[in-house]
C-alpha cells in the first residue's frame, strides 16, 4: 500500500510539473511579441530621428557651402567693379571734360574720340559726359547709330544723387537708349566746391550671367528695389523677390529704370528656416520647389542669391532613409533571431530541468533501489529505497550534520565496479538475457553490531546525469 501511494504520488508531482511548464512556455510567447513590437518601435524611431538630423545636416553643409561660394561670386563682383570705380572719378578731373562743361560751345569731339579709345583700353562698354542739366555732352559711343550724345538722363539717379550728395554713385539699369541693361558709376565733376557735371562708366555684366548658366547654378542677383538684375536663368530677370509697393513701382517707373518690363514676383509661396545664425527660405517657383540661402555684397546694396531645388535634398534623404532601413531591417531580424535561440535555449534548458525533476521524482520515490555514480564509482545520489536498503540510516544521518559520508559503489555492494570493467556491466539491451546481474551487499547494524549479507540483484545503465 506504501508502494502504491508513493508511485502515485511521484505521478501527481510529474503531471502537475508539466501543466506549469506548458503554462509557463505559454506565457513566453506574448512577452516575445512585445519584445519584438518595442524592438520595431525604437528602429522606426531611430531611423526617423536619423533622417532628421541628415536633412538638418544637408540645408547646414548647404548654407556653409553657399556661403562660401557667395563669398568668391562676391569677391568676382566687387573686383570687377572696382576695375572701373576709380575711371570715373580720374576723367572728372581731366582738363578736356573740365573745359567742356565751361565751355559747351565747345567741340566735344575731341573729348569723345579720348573717351572711346579710354573705354576701348579698359573694356568698359560706354564712358559718357553728363552736364549739370543731365545732358549728354561727350560720349565714346557718338559714332554709333544709338549715340548718348545729346540725351538727357537727368531722371535717373546716379546724376540726381551724383549732383546732390557729391560722392560715387552705383546704380543698374536697363539702357533706354539701346535697351541693354548695364551697371553704371558715376562721378560728380567738381570746380570750386560746385558740381558742374557727372562722368559716367557704363558696364555690361553679361560674361557674369553666362559664367553663371555655364556653372549650372541657379544664381540671382537684386538691387535695393529686390529688383532681380542678374540671373543664370533669362525667364527670372527683372522679376521682383516678393510683391512690390505701388510706390517702389512708381519710383522704379519715374526713372525708367527698367523700361517695358513688368515685376511680378518670382515666387509663388515662401517660409523660412532658422538654423542656427543661418536663415533659409524656400521658395516655390512654378511647379518646383527651391531652397535659397543669400548674402549681401558690400558696397552695391545688392544681395546674393543661390538656389537648389528642393528635390535634390528629398532624393538623397530618400537614399539616405533606404539605406538606413537596410540597416535597420537587418538589425532587427538578426536581434529576433538571437533572442529566438536564446529563447530556445532557456526553453531547453527549463525542459531538462523539469525532466530532470521528473526523473528525480519518479527515483526517489519508485520501489527499486537507484544509485547513480561516476564511472570512477563514486556515488552522486541515492533514492530513499537505496538507503533504507544499503545503507544504516542512523549513522548517515549522524554524519550528515557535519560532513556527509561520500560513498562508493565498492562500498555498497560486493563487486568490484572500476573503470577497466565496468563497461562490461553497463546495458545497452534492456530486454536481453543478462539484463541482470546477482551479488551482495554488507549491512551492519549499529545497535546490534551484527552485519549480514543480503542478495543484491541489480542492472547497470549509463546515463547523463547533472552534466
Amino acid at each position: 500500500m506504501d508502494k502504491q501511494n508513493r508511485e502515485n504520488e511521484a505521478l501527481s508531482v510529474i503531471e502537475n510539473n508539466s501543466v506549469e511548464g506548458n503554462s509557463s512556455i505559454k506565457n513566453i510567447t506574448p512577452i516575445t511579441k512585445q519584445l519584438k513590437l518595442k524592438r520595431l518601435s525604437i528602429i522606426l524611431l531611430s531611423i526617423l530621428i536619423a533622417s532628421c538630423a541628415f536633412y538638418i545636416y544637408q540645408l547646414w553643409s548647404y548654407a556653409n557651402e553657399n556661403e562660401r561660394s557667395a563669398n568668391f561670386f562676391e569677391r568676382s563682383i566687387v573686383a570687377s567693379i572696382n576695375q572701373y570705380e576709380y575711371l570715373p572719378a580720374l576723367l572728372a578731373k581731366d582738363d578736356l571734360v573740365i573745359n567742356l562743361l565751361k565751355t559747351p560751345i565747345n567741340n566735344h569731339e575731341i573729348l569723345s574720340n579720348k573717351l572711346e579709345f579710354t573705354a576701348l583700353r579698359s573694356k568698359a562698354s560706354d564712358i559718357f559726359l553728363l552736364d549739370n542739366s543731365g545732358k549728354v555732352v561727350a560720349t565714346s559711343n557718338f559714332k554709333q547709330e544709338k549715340s548718348f550724345f545729346n540725351k538727357n538722363y537727368a531722371f535717373r539717379p546716379y546724376f540726381k544723387k551724383a549732383l546732390t550728395e557729391k560722392k560715387r554713385q552705383f546704380y543698374f539699369a536697363k539702357g533706354v537708349t539701346t535697351g541693354i541693361p548695364g551697371f553704371f558709376i558715376s562721378s560728380p565733376v567738381i570746380q570750386a566746391q560746385k558740381v558742374i557735371g557727372v562722368m559716367v562708366v557704363k558696364l555690361y555684366l553679361s560674361e557674369w550671367e553666362s559664367s553663371w548658366s555655364e556653372s549650372k547654378d541657379n544664381i540671382l542677383v537684386a538691387d535695393a528695389n529686390n529688383i532681380i538684375v542678374l540671373s543664370s536663368d533669362d525667364k527670372w530677370r527683372y522679376q521682383s523677390i516678393g510683391k512690390l509697393t505701388d510706390d517702389k513701382l512708381l519710383e522704379i517707373y519715374t526713372t525708367k529704370q527698367f523700361p517695358n518690363e513688368t515685376h511680378l514676383p518670382i515666387y509663388s509661396d515662401t517660409y523660412s528656416y532658422k538654423l542656427g545664425s543661418k536663415e533659409i527660405d524656400f521658395w516655390k517657383i512654378g511647379n518646383a520647389n527651391y531652397v535659397v540661402s543669400n548674402f549681401i555684397i558690400e558696397d552695391t546694396n545688392w544681395t546674393f542669391y543661390h538656389l537648389v531645388k528642393h528635390s535634390n535634398f528629398l532624393s538623397r534623404l530618400l537614399m539616405f532613409i533606404s539605406l538606413l532601413s537596410l540597416l535597420g531591417l537587418t538589425l532587427y531580424f538578426f536581434l529576433n533571431e538571437r533572442t529566438h535561440k536564446l529563447f530556445l535555449k532557456k526553453l531547453a534548458r527549463e525542459n531538462e530541468k523539469k525532466r530532470h525533476y521528473e526523473r528525480q521524482t519518479l527515483i526517489d520515490n519508485i520501489h527499486i533501489g537507484v544509485i547513480v555514480h561516476s564511472k570512477e564509482g563514486v556515488v552522486l545520489s541515492m533514492n530513499e529505497h537505496a538507503q533504507d536498503l544499503l545503507i544504516n540510516k542512523t549513522s548517515m544521518l549522524i554524519s550528515a550534520d557535519e560532513n556527509p559520508i561520500q560513498y562508493n559503489i565498492n562500498d555498497l555492494l560486493d563487486i568490484d565496479l572500476n573503470i577497466q570493467n565496468i563497461e562490461r556491466y553497463i546495458q545497452t539491451d534492456s530486454v536481453s538475457a543478462n539484463a541482470y546481474n546477482e551479488t551482495t551487499s554488507t549491512i551492519f547494524h549499529t545497535e546490534s553490531n551484527i552485519s549480514k549479507k543480503i542478495p543484491i540483484i541489480f542492472s547497470i545503465a549509463e546515463v547523463h546525469y547533472a552534466d
